[in-house]
């Protein structure tokens, strides 16, 4: 692994965790309890560990998988613009 898959993954982990945290207090707000992000918290350093690890690995298995989207802005003549989005996978077996 290089350094910018690394730097990659550790800001994809951390920005994981503030959704995760985010995620978990709006549904506290809607008093939401019983869901699974609430019962991690109980422990907050499993709770940052858990969404830490979940951002780095699913990170990980999209840029391995060569998963890749992006979207393109297109315009007419007329000023009238659309998005075109594409997926691609790389086929990792050949």
């Amino acid at each position: 692994m290089d350094n910018k898959l690394i730097s990659n993954c550790i800001i994809i982990g951390i920005f994981t965790v503030i959704v995760g945290y985010m995620t978990e207090k709006t549904l506290n707000k809607f008093n939401r309890k019983n869901n699974f992000l609430s019962n991690l918290k109980q422990s907050t350093f499993k709770f940052i560990i858990t969404l830490f690890l979940f951002g780095v690995s699913l990170h990980l298995l999209l840029e391995y998988s060569g998963f890749e989207a992006n979207c393109i802005r297109k315009c007419d003549t007329r000023n009238n613009c659309n998005y075109v989005c594409t997926i691609k996978v790389k086929d990792i077996i050949n």
